[in-house]
């Protein structure tokens, strides 16, 4: 296929013991009754590695409501802890049915700085046992490709996404987002294939 100007593949990833449906939904973490209102996030911090100075991207966290309630969540707060927070995400709230998830995309870019980057996305819900939470992101700005190149020329947003440690039951949602910088179109060679390395 031909990949436009700008283009984005997104995972949704279940967790090994759930038994498939729809995106939406999620199980319940085990361990006794749900309280009323329950707000859980798929990960808590990422890692992104290296990203490319000039463009754009996005990284989703989902918001998992657990409870018997819907919550609302956001707006989302975004501010630098190290470098700069060239990034946006809610700017209102949004509600969240019980036991359905809603992914918030954090989006990042351009960037003018080189180096290390650490963000704190504060994300605020209608949950009183979670009325903020704090999400991180870490990854380190670097030089992109020279300009001046003819014929397409392929630029990923990031090369890796490490959400460290996460719960079994957990449903996951990553996104990578494809551009073509170049003065040509870009042909993408058959559907991306995704393998498993290690893990289920």
């Amino acid at each position: 296929m031909v990949l436009p100007a700008l283009g984005a593949i997104a995972l949704f990833l279940a967790a090994c013991s759930s038994s498939g449906g729809s995106s939406s939904n999620t199980s319940p973490p085990s361990g006794g009754s749900s309280p009323s209102t329950a707000l859980a996030f798929d990960k808590r911090e990422v890692d992104l590695g290296s990203v490319e100075m000039g463009g754009q991207g996005v990284t989703t966290f989902l918001a998992i409501n657990y409870g018997a309630l819907p919550v609302d969540v956001g707006p989302v707060v975004v501010r630098a802890l190290e470098g700069e927070a060239k990034a946006s995400s809610l700017q209102g709230g949004v509600p969240v049915n019980p036991m359905k998830v809603y992914p918030i995309p954090i989006r990042l870019g351009p960037h003018t700085t080189l180096g290390p980057h650490r963000l704190e996305a504060q994300v605020t819900s209608t949950d009183p046992s979670a009325p903020r939470t704090s999400l991180i992101l870490k990854y380190n700005v670097i030089e992109g490709p020279p300009e001046g190149e003819t014929g397409p020329r392929l630029r990923v947003d990031k090369q890796l996404i490490d959400g460290g440690v996460i719960p079994y039951d957990r449903p996951l949602y990553e996104q990578f987002t494809l551009r073509n910088d170049g003065d040509a179109p870009l042909a993408l060679a058959g559907a991306p294939v995704v393998r498993t390395e290690l893990g289920c």
